[in-house]
């Protein structure tokens, strides 16, 4: 469960920004939106948001927000196993508009909540070695640290990190790769926990492409009736779309593209398989099953984000999604948002996404719940809160987004010739 999520000279971001998943407890709120969290060592229990919508003109740092999920995930799931010696850090992405920090490391780091504790995670990097990493329990009035890396090739364990680590992890972790990376991939079970947490907490989808199905989807529809049940009856009936059922099956791909794949991508080790997939709908005479070539985007998205959607729900994950919008109705999105914007007692689970649709503004999102993106004239951009603004009892923030109250619409100087 992430609490917050933060960095620096990343991206369009050259300064600080950070996404804080504390719900403010404003007054006109309900129990809606949240989930409470017991944390070690503090009183009253830690209130988290359950969705953040992030809004904001083109090119203004959304996406690049989801990137820096990703690119900490990345760090921490990928960079032990996957990265050779000597290799560049492909998550190296600093502000290239200012000489200043063009070829300065960056920072991200999140605060993520592991067995009733806080733990607070952050790592420095420039494009060839890891700076900087430390690992800290912020729960109770004072911070414990875990461990602090202080260069690439020097780590000094905390007296508060519980377990014993059997090897020495600056001599196996390599310059380009995480300290906790390498701690998974050896089996250093005193920081699994905290792995397994970042790893939760840090999960990125990006726009589904167009016409296209995402396969870990259909995967579980061939393998998962809960799973089957939970699509058709939750999400594609209650949609309107015509759909009454889904037929799923695995095909085998044919040896020719097997052998032209296998020449394309020669590191390609995963089982490749194809899936026929056919639509039942409603029509003049009863039921007619149509190929998935004849669905619309939005019926291809649908059934794409059906898994992600189902393992967040059922699992307690914390995702990114870029583009939740793209190609579904505003209705159909409106009440996708309710369904998971539950009250507190319900399962934890939380969704950022990126949005230009300002129906969630209308009743579906706490102000806490809605943050902005904007860039100045110098092509810095800055992340800001909703809840930040001093105001009491407005309604219609709809209308006061699209009227740019807040910024973070674009400033449009025309179209003619």
């Amino acid at each position: 469960m992430l609490v917050r999520l933060f960095g620096e000279n990343y991206g369009v971001f050259r300064d600080r920004f950070e996404l804080d998943l504390e719900a403010t407890g404003l007054p006109s709120d309900d129990d809606h939106g949240f989930f409470e969290v017991e944390i070690e060592g503090e009183k009253d229990p830690l209130r988290l948001l359950r969705l953040a919508a992030i809004y904001g003109p083109n090119g203004s740092g959304k996406s690049t927000l989801i990137r820096a999920a990703h690119a900490l995930h990345d760090l921490v799931v990928n960079s032990a196993p996957n990265r050779q010696a000597g290799q560049p850090i492909r998550e190296y992405y600093p502000f290239l508009l200012d000489e200043a920090t063009k070829r300065s490391p960056v920072m991200l780091g999140c605060e993520v909540v592991v067995d009733h504790r806080v733990m607070e995670y952050r790592i420095r990097f420039d494009g060839a070695v890891i700076l900087s990493e430390r690992l800290i329990d912020n729960s109770g009035p004072k911070e414990k640290v875990w461990f602090d890396r202080t260069s690439p090739k020097v780590v000094h364990l905390g007296e508060h990190l519980e377990g014993k680590i059997s090897v020495d992890l600056a001599s196996v972790t390599r310059a380009n790769a995480a300290v906790i990376s390498s701690a998974a991939l050896l089996g250093q079970e005193p920081l699994q926990n905290v792995f397994d947490g970042l790893c939760d907490s840090l999960r990125a989808l990006y726009a589904f492409v167009p016409n296209t199905v995402a396969n870990y989807s259909l995967e579980l529809w061939t393998s998962d009736p809960k799973f089957r049940e939970w699509a058709v009856n939750r999400l594609l009936i209650p949609a309107d779309i015509g759909i009454e059922k889904v037929s799923v099956e695995s095909v085998e791909v044919p040896e020719e593209i097997k052998d032209q794949l296998s020449k394309a991508m020669p590191s390609l080790d995963v089982p490749l398989k194809g899936y026929q997939v056919d639509f039942y709908h409603n029509g003049v005479d009863g039921e007619y099953p149509l190929s998935l070539e004849t669905q619309s985007t939005g019926t291809h998205k649908m059934l794409a984000l059906a898994g992600p959607w189902y393992d967040v729900v059922s699992n307690g994950y914390t995702v990114f999604v870029d583009e939740l919008s793209s190609s579904l109705h505003p209705t159909l999105l409106k009440a996708l948002l309710e369904s998971f914007n539950a009250s507190k007692d319900a399962p934890p689970s939380q969704i950022i996404f990126t949005v230009h649709d300002p129906t969630p503004l209308e009743d579906v999102l706490r102000r806490d719940q809605v943050y902005f993106t904007e860039k100045d004239s110098c092509g810095r951009a800055s992340l800001f809160s909703l809840a930040d603004f001093n105001e009491r009892n407005v309604s219609n923030l709809r209308k006061r987004y699209l009227e740019g109250r807040y910024g973070a619409v674009p400033n449009l100087a025309g179209f003619d010739l």
